[in-house]
């Protein structure tokens, strides 16, 4: 479902739908879905701050709004407790003058319900995205800027990015697929899980690996200056222009050029 919402106000909190009830391993499961749009006019970026439940960001190249669809979820063991959660759980879009921030609302107090929320933003792609997920994946594609994500647990892919993108994760999977230019940075920080980076063969950026307890592989990248051990991996592409640093707990790093 897509229903773009022209905004002028710098709050919009926005419904549209209906409710639907069914069951999902044995919890009563309610949904609801959330669809508006705020213009940009002053802001330069998107802040996301999420609590639990999948985050995608799309950048569009004619795009003059931040275009905001989700889908709201709450897990119960009745169908009158998911729906009592659901009356507590929404989507607030609000701006400055600087950015366009989107955030999930929801009771402090789960009282033993689960509360998703899975948005699709799109965005112009010329705009700064910064997201901050609890537990959920993230999906980023076609941004020309700065990209922030700090993510507790989750996934993580990101694809067609230019700028720099910096990520922080306790415990998940990332896989990113970055064109990075020149004194551009690639930072990721995972606790436990996988790191999957792909990145052209042309980029040049200086190249930090370290893993605590896992492996690391280089694929199809001429890194100058290669210093190996047993749990790191450093060296230079290209000129050293931008800077690439991946630092994993548990897991597997692999950097891949295309």
């Amino acid at each position: 479902m897509r229903k773009i919402v022209p905004l002028i106000t710098a709050l919009a909190i926005a419904f549209a739908g209906c409710d639907d009830v069914f069951e999902s391993g044995g919890d009563k499961v309610a949904t609801d879905t959330f669809s508006s749009a705020v213009e940009v006019t002053t802001q330069a970026s998107l802040r996301v701050e999420a609590e639990n439940g999948g985050v995608t960001v799309i950048g569009a190249a004619n795009a003059d709004s931040v275009t905001v669809d989700a889908v709201l979820e709450v897990r119960a063991g009745t169908v009158e407790d998911a729906q009592a959660g659901l009356a507590e759980l929404d989507v607030e879009i609000r701006t400055t003058e600087d950015a366009v921030i989107v955030k999930t609302l929801r009771p402090e107090d789960t009282d033993g319900r689960t509360f998703v929320v899975d948005y699709e933003i799109v965005v112009p792609k010329d705009l700064e995205v910064q997201i901050t997920n609890a537990n959920g994946g993230i999906v980023v594609e076609s941004i020309e800027n700065t990209v922030v994500i700090e993510n507790a647990n989750g996934s993580m892919d990101l694809q067609d990015i230019i700028g720099s993108f910096f990520a922080i994760l306790g415990n998940g999977e990332v896989a990113a697929e970055v064109a990075l230019p020149a004194d551009g940075t690639i930072e990721i920080i995972i606790g436990n899980g996988n790191v999957d980076l792909f990145i052209p063969v042309s980029t040049s950026a200086d190249f930090s690996a370290t893993v605590g307890n896992g492996s690391i592989s280089v694929v199809n990248l001429t890194l100058e200056n290669m210093v190996t051990t047993d749990a790191s991996v450093t060296g230079r592409l290209g000129s050293g222009d931008g800077t690439i640093a991946l630092q994993l707990g548990n897991g597997t790093i692999t950097a891949t050029g295309f």
